[in-house]
């Protein structure tokens, strides 16, 4: 097989020897692909509108869509590159992958996925939850930016009586 490479470039798919190609990737396994021509799928546009997310993932350069694994408590630079070596670049992508993946992260892998799946409990799967907590914590900014404004105003008017005061003696 030979790509295009003018014709690729161009073009937000591969094409080899004149063909469209889809390339389909296991989650958690990037090593293990299958390529399909695209006309035997439908053609480009029939697998876009099946696949919304993924043609998402590819055109956001391979990385899925979602929460980066950055927001788990805890994460750091050096967890997050190994997460990305086991193709894991999203809380929900580390919340549904398998046991083999998550035993192959090593000491901690389950409870990191447990974590993951709770995160995804907790602000995806119930976002009514989720817009109440973030509006409760609004309105509690908001009642406490109040106080401070009346507190500054307060203060300001005690001033004013101040400096007359002053200059009336």
């Amino acid at each position: 097989m030979l790509t295009n490479q003018k014709s690729s470039l161009h073009a937000v798919y591969q094409i080899i020897n004149g063909e469209e190609q889809v390339k389909v990737i296991l989650p958690g396994s990037p090593i293990n692909s299958v390529v399909y021509e695209a006309r035997d799928q439908g053609g480009v546009e029939a697998l876009r509108a099946k696949f919304p997310q993924a043609y998402a993932t590819f055109l956001n350069g391979g990385r899925p869509m979602g929460a980066s694994i950055s927001l788990l408590d805890g994460m750091s630079k050096e967890g997050e590159a190994i997460l990305a070596t086991r193709g894991l670049y999203t809380i929900e992508q580390l919340a549904k992958a398998s046991d083999a993946v998550t035993e192959s992260l090593g000491m901690g892998g389950r409870e990191l996925r447990s974590q993951a799946q709770e995160w995804v409990k907790e602000n995806v799967e119930n976002p009514k939850d989720l817009l109440n907590k973030k509006l409760e914590e609004a309105f509690a900014k908001i009642a406490y930016l109040t106080d401070l404004t009346q507190n500054l105003l307060k203060v300001n008017d005690d001033l004013k009586v101040d400096i007359e005061k002053k200059g009336k003696k």
